[in-house]
């Protein structure tokens, strides 16, 4: 089962059981709606006509939230991926039923269908879940100490199974690494590898049929997108501007209004109980606070967000990251940044034109001139505005290392399209359902020489 749950096919299988769930769901929702036996016929044509939007629906949506992956055991994020993919579902659903005119679809078996899939599709999920067998899983890392370290914890916190890690240093021999290579499941190469034999391993890992991962360097991702050009009878690959063309700039603009405005009308009763509840439990202090952060073109801007933290948090330690305990924090402010409120007012910045719906995340002047020294590719985020969430958002946590988020902003930037856009504005939906993606910043841990690393349980 275990082996079988690797396979393309077990995933195809989940999701087309969740989408026939979801059919049967709704179909039931009239039942209940309806006496049974009795739905009025034009109700019923409703369904029918809606049935094949509903199955497209479901069927992209639990791909776009990764909903058919199963683990051994039912975690948080699972049940995460759950809800957000029903409550998608059926506002789609809603919304199909709208634009095709099938106004028979009564907007209670909506509800009604919502609750009774979330329940289905939770106690398939964990009913197959007891029925999977977890092996441990040979992961080999080639890079330096640092790097295993980096990438064995990462790893290690997206599996769901055992897993037994194993490293090997940049300059070990091919001949140990191809041995190593034939026992491995996954092999993660790292950016200190020499580029000719990482492409060796990338080729022996093809030939042994090993998966195998590239943790990309900063000019990699630069080239992405190049164009190429002949001079003569020589091949070259040019890189293109990172600035968007006039005609996408334009397009994003548009979306950043029509999106801040909507959400502006739907989230202002919100922003009035966030203020009042600020007001009454500190009522000397402002409610909004402001920050200069950059954003395009590496121009300063005010952001603004309701304030979560004690007046003057950094008079006397300077600028400093928020850590996952940090006393400074307010205890109204703690629940702001748990549920992502505080940064509401930031859809005025959106309006303003100071910053993006999507883009990465506009940093400290403070912070940045550190990040343009420590990484040369760090300078190339700001080639589009700062945005309210972004790839490196639905991808990593508040504590990801800044080179991680920054391969996450590059290979954005490079791949944009309004397409990208509405996919990570619906992951964003998710992300704000996990808690560790707006932890502070834990302590450094150290770095441990590892060659043989011990089974770590998922």
């Amino acid at each position: 089962m275990s082996r079988f749950r690797e396979h393309k096919l077990f995933y195809t299988f989940v999701i087309l059981v969740d989408t026939l769930i979801v059919i049967g769901s709704y179909y039931a929702a009239f039942h209940v709606r309806f006496s049974i036996g009795n739905i009025p016929i034009r109700n019923m044509q409703a369904f029918l006509d809606v049935l094949p939007w509903m199955a497209l629906i479901s069927i992209l949506v639990f791909l776009l939230y990764d909903a058919y992956v199963i683990a051994s055991r039912v975690t948080w994020e699972n049940i995460s991926s759950t809800i957000v993919s029903v409550v998608v579902i059926a506002g789609l659903i809603g919304l199909a039923s709208f634009t095709f005119r099938a106004f028979a679809f009564p907007r209670s078996i909506i509800l009604i269908g919502a609750c009774i899939s979330l329940t289905a599709i939770l106690f398939w999920k964990y009913m197959l879940s007891i029925f999977i067998k977890d092996d441990t899983k040979n992961i080999l890392i080639i890079g330096t100490d640092e790097e295993v370290h980096h990438v064995q914890e990462r790893v290690a916190q997206n599996m769901s199974k055992r897993a037994n890690f194993i490293s090997l240093p940049p300059d070990e021999k091919l001949d140990v690494m191809y041995s190593r290579i034939a026992k491995a499941d996954n092999v993660f190469i790292c950016d200190s590898v020499d580029k000719r034999i990482s492409q060796t391993l990338i080729q022996e890992c093809m030939v042994k049929q090993v998966k195998v991962y590239v943790v990309p360097e900063a000019y990699e991702l630069l080239l992405s997108k190049a164009d190429a050009t002949t001079f003569d009878d020589l091949l070259v690959m040019s890189v293109k501007d990172w600035k968007l063309p006039p005609d996408k700039q334009i397009i994003k603009r548009i979306g950043d209004l029509v999106f801040s405005i909507c959400l502006l009308i739907l989230t202002l009763p919100i922003m009035i109980v966030v203020a009042l509840a600020l007001k009454i439990s500190e009522p000397r202090h402002p409610v909004i606070y402001k920050q200069k952060r950059m954003t395009i073109d590496d121009k300063e801007f005010d952001i603004y967000k309701f304030r979560t933290m004690i007046p003057n948090a950094e008079c006397n330690s300077g600028p400093v990251l928020a850590s996952k305990s940090d006393e400074r924090i307010t205890p109204v402010g703690r629940f702001l940044r748990a549920t992502r409120l505080d940064e509401l007012p930031q859809l005025f910045n959106v309006l303003k034109g100071d910053m993006s719906v999507v883009g990465p995340r506009p940093e400290r002047p403070h912070f940045t001139k550190i990040y343009k020294k420590k990484y040369g590719a760090y300078r190339y985020r700001s080639a589009v505005k700062a945005g309210l969430t972004g790839l490196a958002q639905i991808n990593g946590k508040y504590e990801t290392d800044v080179e991680d988020k920054l391969r996450y902003d590059l290979y954005y930037i490079r791949n944009y399209s309004v397409f990208f856009d509405i996919v990570i504005i619906l992951k964003t939906l998710k992300v704000l359902l996990d808690k560790q993606k707006a932890s502070g910043v834990a302590l450094p841990k150290k770095v441990k020489n590892m060659k043989e690393s011990k089974n770590i349980g998922m």
